[in-house]
């Protein structure tokens, strides 16, 4: 009989066990499709992005330790990444310069937002040049006033040329009824007139192909309203946008997420993303995540600045590129859920003096750059199908460079083991095999972890410790078909490299 063995470790001072994975005679069995067999799918070019407010694009360039970050995560890809610029200049309220009759016209913090827009050209300006990236651009919809957003597109054009991708049009539509009443007082009409006022911008913008939107907070874009969008500006579009976050802080209250239920699996895909790519292929304008985090709000610290928010990140880039969504921007600004964290030089606020600014990853940067290992150019990605039960995600990537299979436990207590049937064009293959650990398996970590053997910890995403992979020879079967098994450990991912 056998026995399964139950390991004992310590994880930040607190006994836990973790089982040990099975035998290879009681491993799950994955069988990993040859490339020929179809049901892949390409993941378009630029699918990784990141998200920033208006007022706080200073915070990406606040010295070259941010720079080397996004560098990092470029990892030698011919597409550049993608930054979406948005938020409060695309909601009512914040039109400053050209509106000096606002109510808020002379309070500070009102100014800094309002004013945003035109006082960080040269910022954008910045990223476009060192980074290399390319924009997705916010303008201002809630106030119903064509020559505002055409004043934001004019000044967006002239400074960013072919770099600017997208003007998205309006930010979270579906909160205007409710944040601001003064712009949208027929409540019977409302969702009816936000698409005729998004219809009418499209056309003062003189959008071809070169518009974005709704920008729907959360994710419940219905497929109908979804078709009421595009029916009036398929001609107009180059993207369908949506904001999604796995869940929302709200402080002191029951029901926030931790870093366990942060690795939970949800509906989301059948009930929201699969219907509305289906909607968005029909009218040939691809679906984009504009917006997204693990939490929403600013995020949660201890949660979406943890080892979990790194596993979540990846399986949500993996996942979402599997069901054809078209990339994700993923939310940055606040240390509880940026990719990266600001520590002041010396003395002083985080968020005064940006140039003096020293820059070090946090933990989802890892499942970014797990994702963009994985992601060679002109990857096709297919999901794998594995017994739910076991809280294992796995995804098979090939492009010319050869293929991916990436195995994902977001189970945080056990470790798993996997029998990866492979195609015969892997037979007497020599294959490599890289690990995305956290210390003790602890998901709660935010240090300590490393992706094949390396930590980035250091200043600017300096690297320590020497590169590690484990070399692994199929074996074949009975049926003459080739396999390896793989031993997850708990919360961990894999990747299996093969020529």
């Amino acid at each position: 009989m056998f026995i399964r063995r139950i390991f004992v470790s310590i994880v930040l001072g607190s006994l836990s066990l973790v089982s040990a994975p099975l035998s290879a005679e009681e491993a799950a069995v994955v069988q990993v499709p040859d490339p020929e067999a179809g049901g892949y799918t390409r993941i378009p070019p630029s699918f990784l992005g990141f998200s920033q407010e208006w007022p706080w694009v200073n915070a990406l360039t606040g010295s070259e330790h941010i720079f080397s970050i996004f560098d990092l995560l470029r990892n030698g890809k011919r597409d550049p990444l993608i930054l979406r610029i948005g938020g409060v200049d695309g909601d009512a309220g914040y039109d400053g310069i050209f509106n000096p009759e606002h109510k808020d016209y002379n309070d500070p913090y009102s100014i800094m937002k309002r004013n945003s827009m035109a006082n960080t050209s040269k910022e954008v300006v910045l990223l476009k040049n060192r980074v290399g990236f390319r924009f997705i651009a916010t303008v201002n919809l809630a106030n119903r006033n064509p020559g505002l957003a055409q004043s934001q597109a004019d000044m967006l054009r002239s400074s960013l040329g072919d770099a600017l991708v997208s003007l998205e049009i309006g930010n979270e539509p579906n909160y205007y009824l409710s944040h601001v009443p003064q712009y949208w007082t027929n409540s019977g009409t409302f969702y009816s007139d936000i698409v005729t006022e998004f219809e009418s911008f499209t056309k003062s913008l003189a959008c071809q192909k070169n518009c974005a939107g709704p920008a729907w907070g959360w994710i419940g874009l219905n497929p109908d309203m979804m078709r009421n969008y595009l029916r009036r500006a398929t001609d107009k579009l180059n993207f369908v946008t949506v904001h999604y976050y796995k869940s929302a802080y709200k402080p002191n209250q029951p029901g926030n997420d931790t870093a366990e239920t942060l690795l939970q699996e949800t509906d989301v895909i059948t009930k929201w993303i699969r219907p509305q790519v289906k909607v968005s292929r029909e009218f040939g304008v691809p679906l984009r995540i504009s917006e997204s985090n693990a939490v929403s709000g600013g995020g949660n610290d201890g949660v979406s600045n943890s080892f979990a928010a790194a596993l979540w990140t990846l399986d949500m880039c993996l996942s979402m590129a599997a069901e054809g969504v078209a990339g994700i921007d993923f939310h940055q600004g606040s240390y509880r859920y940026a990719m990266y964290e600001r520590v002041p030089r010396g003395d002083g606020n985080p968020a005064d003096f940006p140039l003096y600014q020293n820059y070090r990853v946090q933990p989802s940067f890892y499942g970014m750059l797990f994702f963009q290992i994985a992601n060679r150019d002109e990857s096709d990605i297919r999901q794998l199908a594995i017994d739910p039960g076991l809280r294992v995600k796995g995804y098979q990537l090939f492009s010319k460079e050869g293929s991916r299979t990436v195995l994902v436990n977001k189970d945080p207590w056990n470790a798993k083991s996997l029998r990866l049937a492979l195609p015969q064009g892997l037979q007497g293959k020599a294959l490599r095999m890289i690990e995305l650990l956290a210390p003790g398996s602890d998901i709660t970590a935010k240090k300590g972890i490393t992706l094949a053997g390396q930590s980035y910890e250091g200043w600017g995403g300096a690297k320590s410790g020497g590169y590690a992979a484990t070399v692994l020879t199929p074996e074949t079967q009975a049926d003459g078909q080739p396999s390896i098994t793989i031993a997850l450990k708990p919360a961990s991912a894999v990747m299996i490299l093969s020529p």
